[in-house]
């Protein structure tokens, strides 16, 4: 016989939190005539009770560079690739407000709107496939195939004239694109960030931000000087740039497995990748939760501002502003929360930002929206609150699983996210009555407010009801 105490110090550190160091010297284990016998990993790992009820670190064990100039150039890559993909999502608005009041003048804007919910759904839906082909082959192939096809969306987007074209070609081809970009664009820097994992993200979904203000005016400077087709081709040739930027700039630091374990391709592709058991895990379901319905509230808001703003009055010049504005303060929305999280707590920081985003809509969208000068205020409040959806979602994610696991979770994620967005945005189109938007403000409002109720609940799953960093 022989006590578990000599191992105590290396249980600790290992499993810092897990079991305390009074907890396993409290007990005895045989282990029988080795003495002298080092533990292993996988033999200490038995001797700790699960907790898989509370937090823990799921990484606990690897090594993360945490900075350097590879870690940061990795960071400047999804940069410009989320400069693309989130800023097509946060500029949307410029599209919609254009094509309906111009080629599809002659439909109500609940049947515009399906044109971006499938687009928006293809973004996220198909990620759940490309997280798996990330864990198992890196992210250059996703990103030359999603590339691609997002240049060739938009230029095919650029002829089009009657509603189903729009649906197939913006709808489909570059949400496909989109959706293939997304997962490794922002996954890959897991493989090089944990403890600063939130301020790398932020960093790098401000590159969405800065697309989604300059989309707009550059969209709204070429459409009166060069006309539509060209403004959205030149959209297409710099989404080309900076998706090669981003090719060229990101490296993975984790060898992937390319063993198929002969399973088929409908193995692989839909039945693992659709394999729901992770759910299993209530921090992770109350996280999907909480993101589907903050991120349905923001996309239904950057989907319909530009249009409120003209049917309200307000002059097109200075609508597409305050989407510009919105994006614009986004940028401190992604950093500023990002770093704070660092610190403070992922969850905690989402929820004080959701809440911050509910009460802008409650408060100040709905009850002075027609005013310009209130308008401009809520651009700005709303989109600092709002900028952390984008960036610490996946981030949250990343905290709650291992980095062989991210992927396949993060697009699990945003499978629930994908069916919210088909049907969220129509919905909130059908809510338009004329000019009056009052019906579509409160109902993305009370989304919103599910949302950080929501995230409530996760932060609960995590740790109960303790007061900590989480």
């Amino acid at each position: 016989m022989e006590t578990i105490s000599h191992v105590t110090r290396v249980l600790s550190k290992q499993f810092d939190g897990a079991a305390s160091a009074q907890e396993i010297n409290s007990s005895t284990i045989e282990l029988g005539p080795t003495e002298g016998h080092v533990l292993q990993r996988h033999e200490v790992a038995d001797l700790v009770p699960d907790t898989s009820s509370d937090y823990q670190d799921e990484d606990k064990g690897l090594e993360f560079p945490e900075g350097g100039w590879m870690a940061w150039r990795v960071t400047l890559g999804s940069f410009f690739g989320l400069f693309v993909v989130l800023g097509i999502i946060n500029a949307v608005g410029a599209i919609q407000a254009y094509v309906e009041e111009n080629q599809l003048a002659n439909l109500p804007a609940s049947t515009v709107a399906w044109i971006f919910s499938i687009n928006t759904f293809m973004t996220y839906f198909f990620s759940i496939q490309c997280g798996q082909l990330f864990d198992m082959y890196g992210p250059y192939p996703l990103l030359a195939v999603g590339s691609f096809l997002i240049v060739l969306g938009f230029m095919l987007t650029s002829l089009c004239v009657e509603f189903w074209q729009f649906v197939v070609c913006f709808g489909i081809v570059c949400g496909l694109g989109s959706s293939i970009c997304l997962t490794p664009a922002v996954a890959i820097i897991g493989d090089w960030f944990k403890a600063k994992r939130g301020t790398a993200t932020g960093a790098a979904t401000i590159g969405g931000s800065l697309g989604g203000a300059v989309i707009p005016i550059m969209l709204r400077s070429m459409y009166s000087s060069v006309g539509y087709g060209w403004a959205v081709r030149t959209l297409g040739f710099l989404s080309l740039a900076c998706m090669a930027i981003c090719i060229w700039l990101v490296k993975p630091r984790f060898e992937r497995s390319h063993d198929k374990n002969n399973r088929s391709f409908w193995q692989l592709y839909v039945t693992d990748v659709l394999d729901f058991r992770c759910l299993k895990d209530k921090r992770f379901a109350a996280l999907c939760f909480a993101a589907t319905f903050s991120e349905i509230a923001l996309l239904i808001s950057l989907t319909f501002f530009t249009s409120f703003c003209i049917k309200s009055g307000i002059s097109q010049n200075y609508s597409y502003i305050l989407l510009t504005i919105m994006n614009a303060v986004g940028m401190v929305g992604r950093y500023l929360p990002a770093w704070i999280s660092d610190r403070l707590g992922r969850f905690n920081t989402m929820i004080i930002m959701t809440l911050g985003a509910s009460l802008a809509m409650w408060i100040m969208w709905l009850p002075f929206g027609t005013h310009r000068g209130a308008l401009t205020a809520f651009a700005v409040v709303y989109g600092f609150f709002t900028g952390s959806i984008l960036s610490l979602i996946p981030v949250c994610c990343g905290q709650i699983s291992k980095t062989s696991e991210y992927g396949r979770r993060y697009g699990v994620m945003n499978f629930f996210i994908a069916f919210g967005a088909l049907g969220g945005v129509p919905i909130s189109g059908a809510l338009i009555f004329g000019t009056n938007y009052d019906y579509l403000i409160i109902f993305n409002a009370i989304l919103s407010t599910i949302g950080c109720l929501g995230w409530i609940i996760a932060r609960t799953a995590c740790v109960k009801f303790k007061i900590c960093k989480v």
